[in-house]
């Protein structure tokens, strides 16, 4: 008996100094998370407010932005948007970019910028995808969350692509956030057209074109027409260069924003019988077309990579050439040249 109590005894000293060991590993553990992230969030709060423009609303913009990066992102991408297991990371996030709204100026572009920053890229990187999923019926999530999304992109718009920005080293970024406002708005356009397409199917994509309920929708297309003015508007304040000369390599982003933004115009344009050579929007279509089949496709600082997914599903697509042959050759007259 007195062995048997030894070995009991010897047996529950190892589970003593197995859980001493693993709560000491798990110390160590939370030890050095926190130290991470309070490197982490330093790093960031520290470059964003020091010496700049709304120093207060930089340190919860900027604690937001890695809260979205490192953990809301990672979340919703591993177990899906609307998922209990992320909320709370959701609301930390959400929180503090509301804790920067409020100390920054209605009259600034400042938190929107950082919306961008925020929210869009999780537009792009989490909620495009769902979205694809849904139409391929890969999941069931409601399809008007991604509306209301692409609403939110639009509420946005026009505020960045107007207002006076303070800190110079945001102003750098707003064309760009524009342009990929732009692309996420127009995004909608899938859902929207699935929702009201459901299970249509046409080989001629005349009978497609002219059945898409996107291009019909006037209020979608007085939207799409405003950010085409916003984004044209906003370019007007920096160099004609200005993208040649700051992104060599993707450059041709801009003429594939005013392409797309120009195409669902003109396109409604031809749904309404409307003339065609005369309005401005046609002749942004041809030129942006005219610059992406005949500039950036030989321009050789563009990978060729580029050339291949983006420039050439953006130009060569039954959308795009049944409205070439709809404006025909009289409305070209070397608009392009």
């Amino acid at each position: 008996m007195k062995t048997v109590g030894k070995i009991a005894r010897g047996e529950g000293e190892l589970q003593k100094e197995k859980l001493k060991k693993i709560f000491k590993i798990a110390k160590k553990g939370i030890f050095y998370f926190i130290l991470i992230n309070i490197i982490m969030y330093s790093i960031v709060i520290t470059k964003q407010s020091i010496n700049r423009p709304f120093p207060l609303a930089k340190v919860f913009f900027s604690a937001s932005f890695v809260t979205n990066i490192v953990y809301v992102i990672p979340s919703l991408k591993t177990f899906g948007i609307n998922n209990i297991l992320s909320k709370p990371v959701v609301y930390l996030r959400d929180k503090l970019y509301e804790f920067g709204a409020n100390n920054t100026s209605d009259n600034d572009a400042e938190k929107h910028i950082w919306w961008c920053r925020i929210y869009l890229t999780e537009y792009h990187w989490v909620v495009e995808s769902a979205m694809a999923n849904y139409i391929e019926g890969k999941n069931d999530i409601d399809p008007n969350l991604f509306i209301d999304w692409t609403d939110d992109i639009y509420k946005h718009y026009e505020p960045l692509a107007k207002l006076p920005i303070k800190d110079k080293q945001n102003d750098y970024i707003r064309l760009n956030y524009l342009k990929k406002m732009a692309w996420g708005y127009l995004s909608r356009k899938s859902i929207y057209n699935y929702i009201n397409l459901k299970g249509y199917k046409t080989n001629s994509y005349e009978n497609f074109f002219y059945n898409i309920p996107f291009v019909k929708d006037k209020k979608e297309i007085s939207r799409v027409k405003k950010i085409l003015d916003l984004y044209l508007g906003a370019r007007k304040k920096y160099p004609t260069n200005y993208f040649l000369i700051n992104e060599p390599k993707t450059w041709y982003s801009d003429p594939s924003t005013i392409h797309q933004l120009s195409l669902y115009m003109v396109s409604s344009l031809i749904l309404e019988d409307k003339p065609l050579c005369e309005n401005y929007v046609t002749e942004l279509f041809i030129t942006s077309d005219y610059i992406l089949k005949n500039k950036a496709l030989n321009d050789p600082n563009i990978p060729a990579k580029y050339k291949k997914s983006v420039i050439r599903k953006i130009i060569d697509n039954k959308m795009s050439n049944f409205v070439i042959e709809k404006i025909g050759n009289k409305c070209y007259d070397n608009k392009g040249e």
